[in-house]
């Protein structure tokens, strides 16, 4: 028997930084990214990335949240980024909070993120290719993808998208 995609049931821990996965939290069914963050001694976190009706006041858009022993079902990392063609769905200046964007700086996709581990929210970025956590993107120059989503691709190259994400206001 032969499964498409291949998933692979695991727990928290067992992942590696920037691998994806779903993980129910609070009771909704969310899309996360495994995150590592070097300036606080390496602690592993999770992004919470979505989709929008998995968030609420707690839960955030892009949420750093600590990790915890959980089954999650996991993609690893071989899944693939889509951009948006679109010239509305790009903008240099950072979007509103609540809104979920991919940045792409110096060749890099970055998903902006919230961390919440020092007692107040800060701003930072996840590098999606290795999870991890920067406070200070490298450059200033910058662009934000409103629309994006993830896809993994099976063996016959079929593309199985695991989250889309529409922008602003998008549910």
């Amino acid at each position: 028997m032969k499964m498409t995609p291949t998933p692979t049931v695991t727990r928290f821990e067992q992942l590696n930084p920037g691998d994806l996965f779903f993980v129910e939290i609070q009771e909704r069914s969310c899309v996360a990214l495994k995150a590592v963050d070097d300036e606080r001694d390496g602690d592993t976190l999770m992004v919470v990335l979505g989709p929008y009706s998995s968030f609420n006041e707690e839960v955030i858009p892009g949420i750093l949240l600590s990790w915890k022993a959980a089954t999650v079902v996991s993609f690893s990392n071989e899944f693939t980024v889509s951009l948006p063609t679109e010239p509305e769905d790009w903008t240099t200046t950072a979007p509103a909070d609540g809104v979920l964007p991919l940045v792409i700086s110096d060749g890099d996709i970055y998903v902006r993120a919230v961390s919440d581990v020092y007692g107040r929210r800060l701003k930072c970025f996840v590098k999606i290719s290795n999870g991890r956590v920067i406070y200070q993107p490298r450059t200033s120059i910058s662009a934000y993808a409103l629309k994006w989503g993830l896809a993994i691709v099976d063996e016959r190259g079929e593309l199985h998208p695991i989250l889309r994400m529409e922008g602003p206001g998008a549910k």
